[in-house]
Formats: structure tokens, sequence, C-alpha cells
């Protein structure tokens, strides 16, 4: 009797180790599903106090704003890492095929946070449908590429409307290529001419408020290229305000575009450097952003607000994804922002299995 009850005992557990590594085994049959952090991001945003607001989302202040945006760049960074840690002994072809198969998208936790939000639709998830349309070609017209848009960021792109648009505080915001406008009273019908007119047009209109340089309206000049503008003089001896993007083809079916910023201080991050890249690979006939080991680097001389106190800046990131990115902030003291001098600063674009590097300067001619 005593040798049945152990025979029942070991068969007992047998049992539930068993039903455990059946458990455990059905948890990594997903394994592109968000990090566990993302549910815990998920579930505060109620308590961060986000809202909608007629179109736009609507967030308490600006720490809450810029905290948002930090949090959904790092989810999304370990959203991917977690991926490759399943996935990423697949090569080439292979790992493409398999993200295809499973429906992984890199996007995912900027998906997620933008469907949490009834009636809101995010610039990020209409540039990325333009874009999807546009990659449909086997030759691709890269004056109309409709990723060319002077909020730089996914993140910020997420956060914002299809105009440009979110309301902090008790303010409306419609951010432009140097800074951002503002509107009191909750006038969304004003804001909205905002966005697709010349702001200066509304620079004496009361309770409009602009912050920063502005070139043109946010329809028009605000999302070309452009040059830059001069530094604290009446002569161009330095400059600040540039975003610029080029277009690399290491092989026939390789692409890579080289995106970089020089951002204006008068935004509400401050003075930043940016730096860019996005890999394209083109398979059975179009172009698709796809996963390629890839550099962003920023490397080069910098000037301080005055045109002086010239500093050696580098930094680097090389990843396997679609794009990758890096960036350096201004130091925090009051009125310090980056400017450059004339071919002194630049971006560096890499594809790192072909060995093609590609410089590009902030400031050319």
């Amino acid at each position: 009797m005593k040798t049945n009850r152990i025979f029942l005992f070991l068969a007992m557990v047998a049992a539930y180790g068993l039903l455990q590594s059946c458990e455990t085994e059905s948890v990594s049959d997903s394994p592109f599903e968000e990090p566990q952090g993302q549910d815990a991001f998920s579930r505060s945003v109620a308590a961060r106090g986000i809202t909608t607001f007629d179109d736009m989302l609507a967030f308490p202040d600006v720490e809450t704003f810029v905290k948002v945006i930090d949090d959904l760049e790092l989810q999304t960074e370990e959203h991917d890492d977690k991926f490759l840690k399943e996935w990423g002994h697949l090569e080439g072809d292979e790992l493409d095929d398999m993200e295809d198969k499973l429906g992984y998208n890199p996007d995912q936790v900027l998906i997620d946070f933008e469907k949490q939000f009834s009636g809101f639709s995010s610039l990020r998830k209409k540039l990325r449908a333009e874009e999807e349309k546009w990659l449909n070609n086997e030759e691709l017209d890269d004056k109309n590429d409709p990723d060319e848009h002077y909020i730089f960021d996914d993140e910020v792109r997420t956060v914002v409307n299809e105009l440009g648009n979110v309301k902090i505080g008790n303010l409306l915001y419609h951010f432009t290529r140097y800074g951002y406008v503002t509107v009191e009273k909750n006038d969304v019908a004003l804001l909205n001419r905002i966005a697709v007119s010349n702001a200066e047009e509304f620079v004496d209109v009361d309770g409009v408020a602009i912050h920063g340089g502005y070139t043109g309206g946010s329809s028009s000049g605000n999302y070309n290229n452009n040059s830059g503008s001069t530094g604290g003089s009446n002569t161009p001896e330095c400059r600040l305000g540039f975003q610029r993007s080029r277009y690399y083809y290491p092989t026939s079916r390789r692409r890579i575009k080289g995106k970089q910023k020089l951002s204006h201080p008068s935004g509400i991050w401050g003075s930043r450097i940016k730096s860019k890249t996005v890999h394209y690979k083109k398979r059975r006939g179009r172009w698709k952003r796809r996963r390629g080991t890839i550099t962003a680097q920023i490397r080069g001389l910098s000037v301080n607000q005055y045109c002086a106190q010239e500093a050696e800046l580098y930094k680097s990131k090389t990843r396997r994804r679609r794009s990758v990115k890096v960036k350096i902030k201004a130091p925090a003291m009051a009125n310090f922002n980056y400017k450059t001098r004339q071919m002194q600063l630049r971006t560096v674009h890499k594809k790192v299995s072909t060995n093609s590097t590609y410089d590009h300067f902030f400031w050319e001619n």
C-alpha cells in the first residue's frame, strides 16, 4: 500500500511538471507580443491623465507629454529586442519571411497606444499608410517621399494628430519645423487654420503665440528641406535649424535614407542634434522597409549659441533594425544651443554588410 502511494505521488508530480512545461511553451509561441512593461504602460494612460479633446490627445502638462514620448521610444526598442532574441538567428530573406508570416510590426507599441483613444488618428498612422503606397513601386520618386515631414520622431508623430496638433494643459499646440504655435481658449478651428497656413499671418491675433523661427506655413515651406538660419551676426558665420534627408543605394536591391536634424532651441525639447538611418529592401518588384544591420552617427565640431566654444561631438548606434536613431541633447544651461559652421558637423549613415558609409554635412555650401 505504501508503495502504491509513492507511485501515485510521483505520477502526480510528473503530470504537474508536464502541465507547467506546456504552459511555458505556450507563452513562447507569441514572441512578438509587447514586452511585459507595455501592459503596465498602457494601463497608466488614465493614471497619467491623458484624454482626448476634439480630434487630438490632451496631456495634463508638458512633463507628462515629454515623459510619454520617452517611454514610447524605450518600449519600442524593447519590443524589437524581444523579437530578435527569438528570431535573430535567421538571416536575410528568411527573417523577412518570418516577420511577414507572423505579422510582426516593430511599431506595435505605437499602434497599441493610439488604439486606446477613440476618434484619434495620429500623424504617424497617416504618414505610414502613405509611405506604404509610395513604396509599392519598382522605382521611387524621392521628392514625394511621405516620410519627409518636419516632425522627425515616430514617437512624436504618434501623440499628435494628422495636422501635428495636441492639447497640453490649457493650451492647444501646433508643432512647426522650428518650434510651435499655441492657441488659447480651446479654439480648435483657429488652430486648424494655423496648421495649414503661414502662422505669421496670425501673429497679431489675440491668444496666439509663435515660438521659434518660421519660414512658411505647415502645408508649404514648413515641410520643405531647408538650408538653416543665420547665427548671431549679420553674416552666416554659423547656423542652426537644419533638417534634410538623402538617399543612397549600396546595391540595386538595398536603399538607405540618411536623415538629419539640428533642432531649433525654441522647441519644447530644446536644442538637439539627431541622425537617423532607414533601411529599405527590394523584393518581388517593390520596395519595403526591411531589417538590416545599419548605423546612425553624429560626429564633428559644433559651436554654441554665440558661434564660440568649439566642441568635438561623437555618438553612434548600430542595430539590426529597419531604422536606427541617435541624438545629442544640449547641456542643461541657460540659452545654450548647438550651431554649426560650414563643413564642420555631419551625420553618418552606414549599411554594415556592404561596408557602405555616407557622410552628410549639415551645412555643405
